[in-house]
């Protein structure tokens, strides 16, 4: 059975290595209870833990490749190198106006789509001068870390040392987990701004300090301004007073200090970026076919990541913390419970909210809580054993365990090729004010830009997306053709003076219906494109992109035309250059 702290001498608040006494005196303490950790060992603690994690991310092969393997991971870079820029090079210029001429050159920055405390927090450290990507990825390490460390304080606190590390382990070894920590993604920096909500939030409900439900509304509100749905976390309190029946906490003023925080830091921002996915079509009515749809699309990636064997084990366990929440003393801190709110909020806001678009990495938040959960599983059933059979059920379990963890697939991050192209181009003065047309899919356009905003050069190259370029309609630029002909496309890419056009030939971007216009100019042999060859000495191994690397050899007499980029579906209007 779970540990239930007395918070009779809860510490002060400390946001990251709290400490875990809570007893005061060592004659009182229980002969079974654990010795709390000293600020030294909570720092080894948290050290080897992102150590783990850079070594996750160097196995995955993280900065072997480019950004933008995952559809949002080219425009969380680009966002911080946006903001980096603008205060070492126009601190004091109209924002909006930078931010646009910005993005006519590379065509990848999204702000406030998402709420911006990431992209801000990543501009400010690229302030201290190392490189974009390793800093990136360092930030998105800590995130990890973070949640592992938080994870396992608190399994330690419940169900002792040896289940804390073996937690914290699954954790940064599940196959989501491992990929998210390894590119320029928020779901881990969700997940650590969640657990910790929930941490501080059991801490309120023991101890009634506003300390501690202001606590909570810091890293609520911190959620909200990372993610959308960084909004889950607030549906945690209503959450745990209904596993706990304490509905008394209604009349508590912390959860009103709390949600204050929320209401006046992250509400504005969120209605921002909330206009902005609305005025791209990313909301809709939620129906009942499209729950269950949601469900079983979960659920199957749950049983992919977290593993048969420790789903059991967390069903167990949440049906436990569940059975025993109202017996529970009054001044104990439900660490238990405030995780499995923490489930139960992650999976009603990803099934329920009308957001229409789906993805795995949604439920990454949900997955240290679910192995919590598995961690009271086994302490439940190590618990109905006695003597001799308690070793047996503990190995049992264990073996059950690093089974199905060891079924689990993750497969390294594969280089897609432009990082040899874009570097080719740079290391003979071929990419700095010059254009560069890019066909490929929202992957390929993506680690085009970001490979070559990396370079900074001066003056700026202009990286041109096919998808803003060639086609129109709606965000994703796939309604109708521009151009009427290849022959017309070629007469502006020289007017445009557009120096290199960078095609990709995958089957994803195969499937543009512009592909096959810009194909023709390429394979017809009409003399205005020349190929150049692509030198891969020297590049990373592993599979790529088929990439064909063009120079336009004609351009047309006296300055080039103005570049028009259309924007209607967003900003409302058409940037030019």
């Amino acid at each position: 059975m779970f540990r239930q702290g007395d918070v009779s001498a809860l510490p002060r608040p400390a946001l990251l290595f709290p400490s875990t006494a809570t007893i005061t005196s060592r004659a009182a303490r229980p002969k079974d209870a654990l010795l709390p950790l000293s600020r030294a060992e909570r720092l080894a603690t948290f050290g080897v833990l992102f150590l783990g994690v850079l070594l996750v991310q160097s196995w995955m092969g993280a900065l072997q490749v480019e950004r933008g393997l995952y559809s949002d991971d080219a425009a969380h870079f680009m966002n911080g190198l946006l903001i980096r820029d603008y205060l070492t090079h126009a601190l004091g210029s109209d924002p909006m106006r930078f931010a646009e001429q910005y993005y006519l050159h590379y065509p990848k920055i999204a702000p406030l789509m998402w709420p911006p405390l990431f992209h801000v927090l990543f501009g400010f450290s690229l302030l201290a001068g190392f490189g974009a990507a390793p800093t990136a990825l360092c930030l998105v390490g800590l995130g990890a870390a973070w949640t592992a460390y938080r994870l396992h304080f608190i399994v330690r606190e419940l169900a002792g040392s040896a289940l804390a590390f073996a937690a914290a382990a699954l954790f940064v070894t599940t196959p989501l987990v491992m990929t998210m920590s390894s590119v320029v993604m928020l779901d881990v920096m969700i997940a650590a701004l969640s657990i910790e909500a929930a941490y501080w939030l059991a801490r309120f409900v023991a101890s009634q300090s506003w300390r501690h439900a202001a606590a909570f509304g810091v890293f609520a509100a911190a959620a909200c301004l990372t993610k959308g749905n960084g909004v889950a976390v607030v549906l945690i309190p209503l959450l745990l007073m209904a596993i706990l029946g304490r509905f008394d906490l209604l009349r508590r003023p912390g959860l009103y200090i709390a949600a204050a925080i929320v209401l006046v830091v992250a509400v504005p921002i969120l209605a921002i970026s909330a206009s902005f996915d609305a005025g791209i079509g990313d909301f809709g009515p939620v129906t009942g076919a499209e729950v269950l749809t949601r469900t079983i699309f979960y659920g199957e990636h749950l049983w992919k990541n977290v593993g048969v064997a420790l789903l059991g084990l967390a069903i167990i366990g949440g049906a436990v913390v569940v059975a025993r929440a109202r017996r529970r003393p009054a001044n104990a801190i439900p660490l238990a419970e405030a995780l499995l709110a923490l489930v139960a909020a992650a999976v009603l806001f990803h099934l329920l909210n009308p957001h229409q678009a789906t993805a795995a990495r949604y439920l990454t938040m949900a997955f240290a809580p679910i192995i919590a959960m598995a961690a009271a599983g086994v302490v439940e059933l190590r618990s109905v054993s006695i003597g001799q059979n308690r070793l047996v059920a503990t190995v049992m379990i264990a073996l059950v365990v690093l089974v199905s963890a060891a079924g689990r697939q993750v497969t390294p991050l594969a280089p897609l090729g432009y990082r040899t192209v874009v570097a080719q181009l740079a290391a003979a003065h071929e990419l700095a004010g010059q254009r560069v047309l890019v066909i490929s899919d929202e992957i390929g356009e993506g680690a085009a830009v970001t490979e070559a905003a990396v370079f900074g050069l001066t003056p700026t190259p202009t990286i041109i997306r096919g998808s803003k370029f060639l086609a129109h309609g709606n965000w994703t630029g796939d309604d109708c053709l521009v151009y009427d002909s290849s022959a017309a496309l070629m007469k502006d890419l020289e007017d445009l003076h557009v120096a290199y056009v960078l095609l990709d030939r995958s089957a994803a971007s195969r499937r543009l219906i512009y592909f096959g216009q810009v194909a023709t100019l390429t394979d017809a042999g009409l003399g205005r494109l020349e190929r150049i060859k692509i030198d891969s000495t020297g590049s990373t191994s592993g599979p790529s992109r088929p990439l064909e690397l063009y120079r336009v050899t004609h351009s047309s007499p006296g300055a080039a035309k103005s570049l028009r980029i259309g924007l209607g579906y967003t900003l409302g209007r058409t940037l030019e250059q």
